[in-house]
């Protein structure tokens, strides 16, 4: 099983209205290529919803992309929330924190 990025998997589940790439990118410290590809495979694993929306910015692009966990992964019960991504990705808890 590859890495799984926590970081971004847990803001998802704080955020509820979802994040953008720069978003993501700015609260994790991670590269926009390094959140496209952590992204890209949670989106490979059915974890999250990818979202079109208008952009607010008059300059640059016109529509940005707003990644969402889906709904039936949120969860305020961290506990309830680990093991409905665990029973998504077919691994234990462990697995999840050992890697």
């Amino acid at each position: 099983m590859a890495k799984l990025p926590l970081r971004i998997i847990l803001l998802l589940n704080t955020h509820a209205g979802g994040l953008t790439y720069k978003e993501l990118s700015q609260k994790t410290d991670y590269h926009s290529h390094t959140i496209s590809r952590k992204i890209t495979y949670l989106d490979n694993k059915g974890l999250i919803v990818i979202e079109q929306k208008k952009s607010k910015n008059l300059q640059g692009r016109k529509w940005v992309n707003v990644v969402k966990l889906k709904k039936e992964f949120k969860d305020d019960n961290v506990a309830k929330f680990l093991s409905r991504i665990s029973k998504q990705l077919d691994c234990s808890l462990n697995d999840i924190f050992i890697n």
